[in-house]
């Protein structure tokens, strides 16, 4: 390996990063701090994981990969066992796929594999709120994996290629959101920079609205609310009239989690004079009286405005209650914003309610619900004589390694 070679990528690796932190651009790919370092001070060559996300944040056409091709030359880089087991899992899975491909003897792909795609994502969005995440991400994975497949083939000049992107995209996007619910947040992420990927390839609205809002729910959840404020109004520019009320709810919780009165309840006046969609769409559940209530009840407790906000949750278990098909992940963060409320009158019963919502997703595991159970068992902390306090903070302990995850600090 040339020195010269090895220090000219060091630097353009730096110069890329520019003013972004080691920290920050560790965060946006997903990837070790230290191994970012090591690349920048030419410590080491940069791995080829590392330089594929960089070279994929910074769209830099593979600038970085092929930098370090012609360092390493033939040499064979090894593959951890766990890499390793990783690959032969993906080949295993698009083998099959591509032994019909070759079997049918199509260059291109045909109109039914496009109606496939898009009647499964259709099917998947309807019955998503009512469908454990467990049983949906095969059906949705194995699709996103023939959607992949048939948008990486050479035929760049089909007219149906956009079509088959955005389709990919919407599935990606779906497994993003799935992966989130099962507590995988990092995979999360890399499904969700795939499916921006195709919103920008295509220049989608609703792909291009429905990936902005799942960035400000993944900041939103690491609690970092003034970027998930931000991402949330950036959305806006799409004008995308099905996510317009979404990206304003997912605006308010931001701000509401900030103390942020004057925008927060800015946001919410937006949310409530927004369109109500007729039907779901892939990027999340369909606004409506009930979820509005959910976000401004959910709000304005958290402002403190406790008494306020009480007969606001209510209002919105009680619409949840009475649907036989209400969405399990809605109807229990219904009740999880209804505690939040609780908590200024009455905290057994916000203890309770919280219990109630774990009961709900007790068989289909949920993310977002343990996530804010979890949040409230730790402000409920300094009332762990009341025995319901002390029975859902141990409930949270018992969780599952995954979800336990979620709960904070027991002690």
């Amino acid at each position: 390996m040339g020195q010269d070679g090895r220090a000219e990528l060091a630097a353009r690796i730096r110069e890329l990063r520019g003013d972004k932190s080691q920290a920050a651009l560790a965060a946006a790919i997903l990837h070790d701090r230290t191994a970012i370092s090591r690349a920048e001070t030419d410590t080491e060559v940069p791995s080829p994981a590392l330089c594929e996300k960089l070279d994929a944040y910074y769209r830099t056409g593979g600038e970085l990969g092929r930098r370090r091709q012609t360092l390493v030359g033939g040499q064979l880089t090894e593959v951890s066992p766990t890499d390793r087991r990783d690959l032969l899992a993906g080949l295993v899975a698009s083998a099959g796929e591509l032994t019909v491909r070759i079997r049918t003897g199509r260059t291109t792909p045909g109109r039914s594999d496009l109606l496939l795609l898009q009647h499964t994502i259709r099917t998947v969005t309807d019955t998503y709120g009512a469908t454990p995440h467990s049983a949906l991400t095969p059906v949705v994975g194995r699709h996103w994996r023939l959607a992949e497949g048939i948008v990486a083939d050479a035929w760049k000049s089909d007219r149906l290629r956009p079509a088959f992107r955005v389709a990919a995209g919407q599935l990606a996007y779906l497994l993003c959101r799935l992966f989130f619910n099962t507590g995988d947040t990092a995979g999360s992420a890399t499904f969700l920079e795939l499916a921006e990927e195709h919103a920008v390839g295509t220049g989608d609205p609703a792909l291009s609205s429905a990936v902005t809002g799942m960035w400000s729910t993944l900041h939103f959840y690491a609690g970092d609310y003034r970027e998930a404020a931000a991402v949330a109004v950036d959305g806006r520019r799409w004008g995308y009239s099905y996510d317009t009320a979404v990206l304003a709810a997912y605006e308010a919780r931001a701000l509401g989690a900030l103390g942020d009165d004057t925008g927060a309840m800015r946001a919410l006046e937006l949310m409530e004079r927004s369109p109500i969609p007729s039907a779901p769409e892939p990027s999340c559940e369909p606004y409506g009286t009930a979820w509005g209530m959910l976000i401004a009840g959910g709000t304005l407790a958290r402002l403190g405005r406790h008494e306020e906000a009480l007969p606001i949750t209510a209002g919105s278990v009680a619409a949840y209650d009475t649907r036989s098909d209400a969405p399990y992940e809605m109807h229990a963060n219904a009740l999880l914003a209804h505690s939040r409320a609780l908590l200024g009158a009455d905290i057994a019963a916000a203890a309770d309610t919280v219990s109630r919502a774990l009961d709900m997703v007790a068989d289909r595991p949920t993310y977002s619900v343990w996530a804010r159970a979890g949040e409230l068992a730790s402000v409920m902390a300094p009332h762990r004589s009341v025995q319901a306090v002390a029975e859902l903070r141990g409930r949270l302990r018992e969780a599952p390694a995954m979800l336990a995850l979620t709960a904070g600090q027991m002690s």
